[in-house]
C-alpha cells in the first residue's frame, strides 16, 4: 500500500499539475486496493459534476448516470464533510436514485475520502468495489493519505484558491441554512403575547408540551408567569422586563429558570419583539419561550465533540505532513531511527547496568554508588543521587552520588521531601522556576537546569527517592526509562536490605550461637572442675580425716612412749630411791638419830630425787604445752606465737621474725586455736619442704576488722602442683579449719623466691556467738 503513497509523493515532489496528480492517484488507487471505481469530485467551478478519471470497462450509460448525480446530496460526501475523515458505506444503504445507479455497475461498496487543504474540505475521492468485501480500516487510512496528498495539490494550484474560498462560503451558507432551520423549528416553542391595554397575556398551546400547563391553566394574567420563575431569578428578569418597556429597545431576551407542571425546572431562553407607539411607549410584546435544558447539556457535548475533532483533524494533519515528510526524507528517517535504536541500546544497557550494580555488589552503599555511575555513564547526567528513607526519620539521608563534586554536606531540596511524603515523581526542566527545586541554588552555578526525581516505593511503602540533574533537558525516552529503572531499582533496594538484614541476622544469629556454645562449654567446663574440685575436696577430706586420725594415734602414741619412757623412767627412779630412803630409814628409825656417813646418803638420794621431780615436771610440762600451750589461754594469741616463734628458731636454727599489731582485746578462743594451729602446721611445712634461712610472721586486723595472719617464707616455693595436690593434706586442714570458722587460707608460692601464707579469720561474729 505504501507504494501507491510514495509514487504519488514522488509525482508532488517533481510536478504541479493536477492532471497527472490525478491520473497517478487512480491509477494507485486500482492498484492498491483493487477498486473498480475511482473518482475525484470537485467544489470548484465544476461542483456539481463528478470527475471520473479511470472507468475502463464500465457501460457508457452508468458513466452518464454516474455524472448527473447530486453528489452533494449524497449520504456519504455529507459525512465527509462534516467529519472530514474517510468513510465507508455498502451501496445497499444509499437513497434511492443513487443506490439503482451503483448496483447497475454491481458495485456493493462505496469509500469517500475528503480532499483537506488548510483545514478546508476542497473535494472527495471516492473509490467503489464489486466484490462483497468491504473496505478494511488499513485501506481506509491510504485512502485518507492519499486524499490529503491530492488535496495538497489542489491548495496549492491558483485555480483552485477560489474554489477555497468558495467551500468557505458555501461553509457559512450551510450554516446559515442551519439557522434556519432552528428557527423554523420556533413554532414549537411557547409563544406568548402581551397586550399593555388590556394588561392581559396569551400563550399558545405549546407551553403545555414544553411545561405541563395547559393555556387554561395559565390563565392570562402576568403574574402566573412571574410566581413560576425560579426565586433566585425572579428579581433579575422582572426587573430586566421593566427595563425594556420603559426603555426605547425593541427587542428582549432573557434565560431563566421556569418551573414545570411536576415542580422542576427548566432553562429557558425567551425572546420577544416590543411594539411601541408613536410616543415610544411599549404597547404590546411578542415572544417565544424555548425549553434550552436539553440545549445546554447538547451545547457540552457539541463541545467536546468539536475539541476531539479538531484534536483528530490536527492528528490527521499532522500524520499527513509526518508521512509526506518520511516519504520524501527516507535517509533522514533512517538516521532517526538508527538513532532511536542506540536510544534504546543505551537505555537497555542503563537498565542491565542498574540490575547488574544491584546484583553484583555485596554491600548496599556499594551497590547504590554503582547505580548512581551507572545513571551518569548512561544518561549522560551531570549528578545522580540516591536518598534513602530511615525508619523513624523523616528528612532523607544521602547514601550515594556520583558525578559533579558537591562540598560539604548535601541536603535535601524541598523536591527530595516532597516526592518522599506525596510518593509521585517530580520533573522540571527549568530549575530556577521550579517552586520545588528553587533551593538548589548550587545546582544552577554548576550548569545544571533540568530535575528529575522518583520515590522508590515498594507497596506503598517509601524507602528512598532517586534524582538526577542534568546541564540540558530531559529526553521523553529518558524520562520512560527512569520511570522504570526506579521501580527496578525499589525491588533491588528492598532485596539488599532485606538480604543485609537477613546476613546481619545470620551473622548475629552464629555469634550468639558461638557465644551460647562457648558459654555451655565453659558452663560444663566449669561443672566438670567443679565436680574434679569436689571430687578431690572430697578426697581431700578423707586423706584429712586419715590423716587426723594416724596423727591422733601418732600423738597417743607419742604421748603414752614419753609417758612410759620418760614420766615412767623418772617415777621408777623416784620410787627405788623413796625406796631405799625407807629402808635406810627402817633399819635406822627405831632410834632418832641417823650416823652421818648414812646422813650423806640420804641427802643425796633428796638431791637426787629433787631432781628427777624437777625433771618429771618438765616433762609433764612440755607435753602439757605440746598438746595446748598454756601461755595461749592465760596471755592470748600474740604471746602464744611469740612464744612458738621463738621456740621454732631454738629448735630449727632457721631465724623466725613475728610482729604484731593486736590490741590487748581478746579473740575468741575458737578464732585463736585456729590461727594457732595454722601457724604451727605452717612452719611444720616450713622444716619440711621449705629449705628456708628465714620465717616472718605478722599478725593484726586487716580493713575488714578480719584477723590477719600472714606467714612469709625465703624458701624455694611451693609449686602449683603441689598446691593442688589431693596429698597436699596440711593445706587442705589449714583451709577447712578456717572454712569452719567463716574465714580462708591462700598460699601462694614463688619459684626460687619462697612462700607465703595469707589468713583470715572473723572475729566479731564469733565474739558475739561467745556471748551469747
Amino acid at each position: 500500500m505504501t507504494g501507491a503513497i510514495s509514487q504519488l509523493t514522488s509525482v508532488l515532489g517533481r510536478s504541479s499539475d493536477l492532471t497527472e496528480v490525478f491520473r497517478t492517484a487512480v491509477a494507485g488507487l486500482r492498484s492498491t486496493l483493487g477498486a473498480d471505481l475511482v473518482g475525484i469530485a470537485s467544489l470548484g467551478e465544476r461542483a456539481e459534476n463528478l470527475v471520473i478519471e479511470d472507468a475502463a470497462g464500465l457501460p457508457p450509460e452508468f458513466v452518464q448516470a454516474l455524472s448527473s448525480l447530486p453528489i452533494l446530496h449524497s449520504p456519504l460526501f455529507r459525512r465527509v464533510m462534516d467529519d472530514k475523515l474517510p468513510v465507508c458505506l455498502p451501496v445497499a444503504q444509499h437513497p434511492g436514485p443513487q443506490r439503482a445507479v451503483f448496483e447497475s455497475a454491481g458495485i456493493r461498496h462505496l469509500a469517500m475520502a475528503p480532499l483537506l487543504s488548510r483545514g478546508l474540505v476542497l473535494g472527495a475521492l471516492g473509490v467503489g468495489r464489486r466484490a462483497e468485501r468491504p473496505f478494511q480500516k488499513a485501506e481506509l487510512d491510504v485512502l485518507g493519505t492519499i486524499g490529503g496528498l491530492v488535496g495538497l495539490a489542489l491548495g496549492e494550484t491558483a485555480a483552485y484558491r477560489e474554489a477555497e474560498t468558495r467551500a468557505q462560503t458555501q461553509a457559512e451558507l450551510r450554516l446559515s441554512h442551519e439557522r434556519l432551520e432552528l428557527l423554523a423549528r420556533a413554532t414549537s416553542d411557547a409563544l406568548w403575547d402581551w397586550d399593555a391595554a388590556s394588561d392581559r397575556v396569551w400563550r399558545g398551546p405549546a407551553i403545555e408540551t414544553l411545561f405541563g400547563h395547559s393555556p387554561a391553566e395559565a390563565g392570562d394574567s402576568p403574574d402566573w408567569w412571574a410566581d413560576h420563575l425560579h426565586p433566585e431569578d425572579r428579581e433579575r428578569v422582572l426587573a430586566l422586563r421593566d427595563r425594556i418597556r420603559q426603555s426605547g429597545t425593541n427587542s428582549w431576551f432573557a434565560e431563566y429558570r421556569f418551573r414545570r407542571k411536576d415542580g422542576s425546572y427548566s432553562v429557558v431562553r425567551d425572546r420577544a419583539h416590543v411594539t411601541r407607539d408613536a410616543s415610544g411607549r411599549a404597547v404590546r410584546m411578542t415572544g417565544s419561550m424555548m425549553d434550552v435544558t436539553r440545549e445546554r447539556a447538547a451545547q457540552e457535548a457539541l463541545r467536546a465533540a468539536r475539541e476531539e475533532l479538531e484534536r483528530r483533524v490536527i492528528e490527521r494533519t499532522s500524520e499527513l505532513v509526518a508521512a509526506n515528510t518520511s516519504l520524501q526524507h527516507e535517509i533522514a528517517e533512517r538516521e532517526r531511527v538508527e538513532h532511536a535504536l542506540r536510544e534504546q541500546v543505551r537505555l537497555a544497557s542503563f537498565a542491565a547496568g542498574i540490575g547488574a550494580a544491584l546484583t553484583g555488589a555485596d554491600d548496599l552503599d556499594e551497590a547504590l554508588h554503582r547505580c548512581t555511575e551507572a545513571m551518569v555513564r548512561h544518561l549522560d547526567a551531570g549528578l545522580a543521587h540516591i536518598w534513602i528513607v530511615e525508619p523513624g526519620n523523616e528528612t532523607p539521608v544521602l547514601r550515594a552520588s556520583a558525578g559533579l563534586a558537591i562540598e560539604g554536606e548535601l541536603r535535601p531540596c524541598h523536591a527530595i521531601s516532597a516526592i518522599a511524603q506525596a510518593r509521585r515523581a517530580h520533573v522540571t526542566q527549568s530549575i530556577l522556576h521550579d517552586p520545588l527545586t528553587r533551593d538548589a541554588h548550587w545546582a544552577t552555578k554548576r550548569g545544571l537546569v533540568a530535575f528529575a526525581g522518583y520515590p522508590l516505593s515498594v507497596e506503598d511503602q517509601v524507602l528512598g527517592v532517586m534524582a538526577l540533574l542534568s546541564p540540558r533537558p530531559f529526553p521523553e525516552a529518558t524520562l520512560n526509562a527512569l520511570s522504570g529503572v526506579a521501580s527496578q531499582l525499589a525491588l533491588g533496594l528492598t532485596r539488599k536490605i532485606a538480604a543485609d538484614a537477613l546476613r546481619t541476622t545470620h551473622a548475629d544469629l552464629g555469634r550468639r550461637v558461638q557465644e551460647r556454645t562457648a558459654a555451655l562449654l565453659e558452663e560444663i567446663a566449669e561443672r566438670k572442675r567443679a565436680e574434679d574440685d569436689l571430687r578431690g575436696s572430697r578426697e581431700q577430706l578423707r586423706q584429712l580425716a586419715a590423716k587426723l586420725e594416724r596423727v591422733r594415734e601418732e600423738e597417743r602414741t607419742r604421748i603414752a612412749r614419753e609417758i612410759h619412757d620418760e614420766l615412767g623412767q623418772a617415777l621408777t627412779a623416784v620410787k627405788l630411791d623413796v625406796s631405799s630412803l625407807k629402808r635406810l630409814y627402817q633399819r635406822k628409825g627405831s632410834r632418832r638419830t641417823v650416823k652421818p656417813t648414812h646422813q650423806d646418803a640420804i641427802q643425796e638420794r633428796l638431791q637426787t630425787m629433787a631432781g628427777l621431780v624437777d625433771q618429771t615436771v618438765q616433762i609433764v610440762r612440755r607435753i602439757s604445752t605440746e598438746l595446748r600451750p598454756a601461755v595461749l589461754d592465760s596471755l592470748g594469741l600474740a604471746a602464744a606465737i611469740e612464744w612458738l616463734a621463738q621456740d621454732f628458731e631454738r629448735r630449727t636454727d632457721i631465724r623466725c621474725v613475728f610482729r604484731s599489731t593486736l590490741d590487748e582485746e581478746a579473740i575468741p578462743r575458737e578464732v585463736a586455736t585456729a590461727a594457732f594451729r595454722i601457724l604451727q602446721e605452717t612452719l611444720t611445712n616450713v622444716v619440711r619442704h621449705a629449705e628456708a634461712g628465714w620465717v616472718a610472721v605478722n599478725l593484726g586486723l586487716d580493713d575488714k576488722a578480719l584477723l590477719a595472719l600472714d606467714i612469709t617464707d625465703d624458701g624455694k616455693g611451693i609449686s602449683k602442683e603441689a598446691l593442688g595436690s589431693p596429698k597436699s593434706i596440711g593445706l587442705a586442714g589449714m583451709r577447712e579449719r578456717a572454712l569452719l570458722l567463716g574465714g580462708n587460707v591462700q598460699v601462694e608460692g614463688r619459684p626460687g623466691q619462697g612462700t607465703s601464707v595469707r589468713v583470715r579469720l572473723p572475729v566479731s561474729r564469733h565474739k558475739e556467738g561467745g556471748t551469747q
